[in-house]
C-alpha cells in the first residue's frame, strides 16, 4: 500500500506536539526495553505495520532478544517475561482495547500496583496512549515501511 498523506508536511505543529510527548517520555522511569515491548505490544493490538516494525528494529537495537520479540504476542504464554514486565503488558493491553471491554480492568490495575510506584504508572500509561496516538496516525495514514 502507498501512504495515503503526508501527515508530517501538512501538519508539522500538530506532530512536533506528538513528537513532543516522546522526548518528555525519554526521560520518564520506565525502563527502554520495557517502553518497547509495551510500544510494539500496543501496535501489534492496533495493527499499525510501521509501528510493528519500527519498535521492533528498536527493540532490536537495544538488546532485546528475537525469542522474546517472537511471543510477544502471546506473551501469557510464553516464560520469558518477568511479573513486571507482564504486569505492564497486561495494563497495556487493558487500555489499549478498551473499545472491547467498555470497563475498566481492576485486575489488570492491581497487578500494576504490586510492581509501579504512583509515577511509573501515570509515566506507563503516557507510554500506552503515545503509542496509541501513533499508532491511529500509521493505521490511517500508511506511512511507509522502510526497507533494512
Amino acid at each position: 500500500m502507498s501512504p495515503r498523506v503526508d501527515y508530517r508536511r501538512a501538519a508539522p505543529a500538530a506532530m512536533d506536539a506528538l513528537a513532543g510527548i516522546n522526548r518528555c517520555l525519554d526521560g520518564c522511569r520506565i525502563e527502554a526495553k520495557l517502553r518497547l515491548l509495551v510500544e510494539v505490544r500496543g501496535s501489534q493490538i492496533n495493527g499499525c505495520t510501521y509501528c510493528v516494525d519500527k519498535h521492533i528494529h528498536d527493540a532490536r537495537t537495544a538488546g532485546e532478544t528475537q525469542q522474546r520479540l517472537d511471543g510477544l504476542c502471546v506473551w501469557r504464554e510464553t516464560a520469558p517475561f518477568d511479573v513486571r514486565e507482564r504486569a505492564a503488558l497486561d495494563w497495556a493491553e487493558a487500555t489499549t482495547r478498551i473499545e472491547v471491554t467498555h470497563e475498566h480492568d481492576d485486575g489488570a490495575f492491581s497487578r500494576l500496583r504490586e510492581r509501579f510506584d504512583d509515577r511509573e504508572i501515570v509515566d506507563l500509561g503516557l507510554v500506552i496512549a503515545g503509542m496509541n496516538a501513533r499508532n491511529h496516525i500509521g493505521v490511517g495514514f500508511l506511512p511507509a515501511v522502510p526497507a533494512r
